[in-house]
């Protein structure tokens, strides 16, 4: 298990599982942006393919990120 934190604003509860969705970028993005709302989306993806997952929660003060691999055997 990874644990990432990111200090700053909360995400809204209800967008927590949502912002792992292809194309979901942050509701200020600029339009013309080179956000494109991939990363989360691909982070997923190849953790999934590799056994593993990725998760997002608010914690004070900010979002905790988590990434669970499974032990090689």
């Amino acid at each position: 298990m990874i644990g990432i934190a990111n200090e700053g604003a909360a995400i809204p509860t209800e967008r927590l599982e949502r912002i792992f969705d292809y194309g979901v970028t942050e509701a200020g993005a600029a339009e013309g942006s080179a956000r494109r709302g991939q990363g989360l989306f691909v982070a997923r993806t190849y953790l999934a393919k590799m056994g593993g997952t990725v998760r997002a929660r608010n914690v004070p003060g900010g979002v905790r990120f988590e990434l669970a691999l499974p032990l090689a055997g």
